[in-house]
């Protein structure tokens, strides 16, 4: 199902249904238009607490202006239509908070700060949620003697962008962290609706995995045995059997065939890069619900 917001009226309300917060619903309002219709939304993201684990849930209803529900949010019809149904409605399961000892949180990242923020301040991965659905993790463990923190922007790409630092107070007490963030393959956040490994940007045929470069755009790919003039300079490329009553033998008749390079395959092709930053802090008040440091911090 293809969908397209052309307009997006938005209003967000948080209710809080516990004074530390535990527990809380958040809401959204608006339109849009799935397969050429207008849609009102109604969407939903209650934080439900279990123990020390906190599920969040994706709930969205589409109406028509005659009140149907659009379905295909909500399909039980099937074993694997009930699976996939009730996957889609999981946002993020998270046990503990930021401030605990132990912090993990697996799907949805809405915001990620690592250390001091000089590499990795306030990432999300659910920045196209929900066309784009990414699961991802962001954990932290505190000791007295160190802390660990972490984050990984989506399994699904092979932990394309991933983040670590460590904290300890090795010098006279006082803190100091060194953190270090890799993009394995910067080309992974390109479009590719075909899976051919090819981007859209360099794709000639984006929507089909078979084909992707035409280097005269005439819309037979170069590999197609319909195309028959490969660098649209007019001169036939062979004359085989796929000329229509052509029955001899493979004769080259443009010997001078000029082709456009392969375009990017970013499944053979990558583009690493790696930051490592440093920082050194003096902690002024640490409590669990507020800590003030002063810090100093340098990267590259």
């Amino acid at each position: 199902m293809s969908k397209s917001a052309i307009i997006f009226i938005y209003t967000c309300f948080t209710t809080v249904l516990l004074a530390q917060a535990e527990r809380s619903v958040q809401g959204a309002f608006g339109a849009v238009t799935i397969d050429g219709k207008v849609w009102n939304q109604i969407a939903f993201r209650p934080v439900i607490p279990i123990w020390k684990f906190g599920v969040a849930l994706d709930l969205v209803f589409y109406f028509d202006a005659d009140g149907n529900l659009h379905k295909d949010e909500w399909d039980f019809s099937s074993g694997e239509a009930i699976k996939n149904t009730l996957i889609d409605k999981i946002y993020y399961i998270r046990y503990g908070f930021p401030n605990d000892p132990l912090y993990i949180k697996v799907g949805s990242l809405d915001y990620v700060k690592l250390g001091y923020g000089i590499l990795v301040n306030g990432y999300s991965n659910a920045i196209e949620y929900p066309q784009v659905r990414k699961v991802g993790l962001d954990f932290s463990v505190k000791r007295n003697l160190f802390s660990v923190q972490g984050f990984v922007n989506d399994f699904k790409e092979n932990l394309g962008l991933t983040g670590f630092r460590v904290q300890t107070p090795v010098l006279a007490g006082i803190p100091i962290g060194v953190s270090a963030v890799m993009d394995r393959n910067q080309y992974l956040g390109l479009k590719d609706r075909d899976g051919d490994g090819r981007p859209n940007l360099v794709d000639d045929f984006p929507d089909d995995a078979t084909w992707w470069l035409d280097t005269d755009y005439d819309g037979f790919a170069d590999s197609d045995p319909l195309e028959l003039d490969i660098d649209g300079d007019g001169i036939t490329d062979t004359l085989d059997s796929s000329i229509p009553g052509w029955t001899g033998e493979t004769t080259p008749l443009d010997t001078h065939i000029i082709k456009r390079s392969e375009p990017l395959n970013v499944k053979e092709e990558s583009d690493p890069i790696l930051s490592i930053a440093f920082d050194i802090s003096y902690p002024i008040i640490t409590e669990q619900s507020m800590s003030i440091a002063i810090y100093a911090q340098a990267a590259k």
